[in-house]
């Protein structure tokens, strides 16, 4: 378990951050943020990756489920200063189909307000005016501050990346039929990761570990007669 962040806290979490949601902690953008902590309690993707998510990377067609993760280091569309990374290789992600038609009504009904917006095709912006931002690409500190926000309305220090190592937890828990190496092959397409990375041998041998605690457990309850 993740830091103390176990099912429970993401349940609430998913919960608060409903638009319609009497505890959901903001006055402005619900959907947007709802949007965005949805993406990425689902597929594990880095913040750096969904602030860079365009709509040619949504597939709202046939079985409206899949998004593209792309690199695009020197993309000339994004006019941030400080400007979200995908460090990860390229890969798609399964995004349920409801989640996806929520996403299309944001852009069509929400996103398309701001005329700053026609100028790229970054999914999710800024819908505040200050400096004239309304409509911009959505920065990472923006992000930051989303969670910042949840963190108080929680009671718990929650992060773009503990959700990706929540995701990671439980795809653990929902492979322990499989083999090592067909995990690690699964897992390192998911998250991105090069056929070079050690991130996927990190994980295993952390659900290896928490296997052998499971069993450390029951053998110790049972010698001190627990």
């Amino acid at each position: 378990m993740v830091c103390g962040f176990n099912c429970a806290l993401t349940y609430k979490l998913l919960e608060i951050i409903n638009p319609d949601s009497p505890e959901n902690p903001f006055k402005h953008s619900r959907l947007r943020n709802s949007l965005i902590v949805k993406l990425l309690i689902l597929t594990g993707t880095r913040k750096g990756a969904i602030a860079k998510l365009k709509i040619g990377d949504c597939d709202f067609t046939g079985d409206c489920n899949l998004i593209r993760i792309t690199r695009t280091p020197d993309d000339k569309e994004d006019t941030r200063k400080y400007k979200p990374s995908q460090k990860t290789d390229s890969h798609t992600s399964y995004v349920d189909p409801d989640l996806m038609k929520l996403i299309d009504y944001y852009i069509e009904n929400k996103r398309s307000r701001y005329p700053n917006a026609q100028s790229h095709e970054f999914i999710f912006v800024s819908e505040m005016s200050t400096k004239n931002t309304a409509g911009d690409p959505l920065s990472i500190s923006s992000i930051n501050y989303l969670f910042k926000v949840l963190s108080n309305a929680l009671g718990f220090n929650v992060h773009p990346h503990l959700l990706r190592y929540k995701w990671n937890e439980k795809f653990s828990e929902d492979t322990s039929g499989m083999t090592s190496e067909e995990v690690a092959k699964l897992r390192r397409y998911a998250m991105g990761w090069s056929r070079d990375s050690r991130m996927a041998e990190l994980y295993d041998r952390f659900k290896i570990a928490s296997k052998v605690a499971t069993l450390q457990k029951t053998r110790q309850i049972e010698l001190m007669g627990k």
